[in-house]
C-alpha cells in the first residue's frame, strides 16, 4: 500500500533546486525530501522552520556541496 505525503510548503521558495543542472539529480531529492517519507529529516526545513539562515550549499540531506555556489 502506498502511502501519499503532503508537498514541502518551502518547495516553491527552496533556492537549492535553481542550481541542479541535471533535473534527474533534482527529481530524486524532490520526490525523497519534498514530496516523499524523509521530508521530516530535511536539514534545509529544520533550519527554515526554526527561522536560521539555510547555506545554499546545504543538501537535503545536510551535506555541504560547495559546487552549489556556481
Amino acid at each position: 500500500m502506498s502511502t501519499t505525503h503532503p508537498e514541502c510548503p518551502h518547495l516553491s521558495t527552496c533556492v537549492i533546486f535553481e542550481r541542479f543542472r541535471v533535473d534527474g539529480n533534482k527529481s530524486v531529492w524532490i520526490s525523497s525530501y519534498c514530496r516523499g517519507p524523509m521530508q521530516a529529516d530535511c536539514a534545509r526545513k529544520k533550519l527554515r522552520d526554526t527561522g536560521k539562515p539555510v547555506p545554499i550549499t546545504m543538501l537535503p540531506n545536510g551535506q555541504n556541496l560547495p559546487t552549489l555556489t556556481r
